[in-house]
Order: structure tokens, then sequence, then C-alpha cells
């Protein structure tokens, strides 16, 4: 069974357009199909994220974002059904990863309007 792990981003933390990234432990596209930027891939988030995969090498998967990701926001994904590498092995389908972004922070707080 094809394992993939999660590489990027490497501390579980996304802000503006970074790319989300897979590693595979077996081949999963020839090397002709590297290099280009597709709308729809192998992967599923929740919340459902718009954006593009694209697969760096054969077995590496990148996906960007259409949008910066939303503030204060945690993310699901997990490979879809069905995957199978390039020598037809299948992908463990059954670990879900998770990401997320930044949690708001207070910069300041400021008393108005007080009377004793």
């Amino acid at each position: 069974m094809v394992k993939a792990r999660l590489i990027a981003p490497a501390d579980g933390e996304v802000s503006d357009r970074d790319t989300v990234s897979w590693r595979f432990s077996a081949q999963m596209v020839s090397q002709i199909e590297t290099g280009k930027w597709e709308a729809t891939g192998p992967f599923v988030f929740s919340p459902s994220v718009a954006g593009r995969f694209c697969w760096r090498r054969s077995d590496e998967l990148a996906f960007m974002p259409d949008r910066n990701w939303p503030l204060c926001s945690s993310f699901k994904t997990a490979p879809m059904r069905g995957l199978v590498s390039v020598d037809a092995c299948p992908v463990d389908n059954r670990e879900i990863f998770t990401f997320r972004t930044a949690a708001l922070k207070m910069l300041k707080a400021e008393q108005v309007s007080y009377k004793p």
C-alpha cells in the first residue's frame, strides 16, 4: 500500500497563498505529467478550498489555493478513494492530514468612555 505524508506546511500552519505538499512512497505519475497546474487533483479538502494541483515530481504533489487561506481556520485533507500509483498500488486513504492558519491575536486593548 502506498503511503502519503504531508511535507508542507512543515509546522502545520499556512498563510497567504502558501502551498500544501504531499510526498508519496511510490511514483504516482510519469515524469511527463509533472510541472502542470490543474484545476482538479487527487485530494479532497474540508472545508472545500478552490485551487490548483501540480505534480512537482513523480512522487510529490502540491496544492495552491486560488485565494489567500482564510484566517483563523483549520483544514482537513485526504487522498481520494481509488488513487493508485503508476504500478497500480492503492494509496492508503485512511490518513487525514490537518493544518491551519494562524489564530487571531489581540494586538491592543484600550478603555474608552469610562466614567467613575
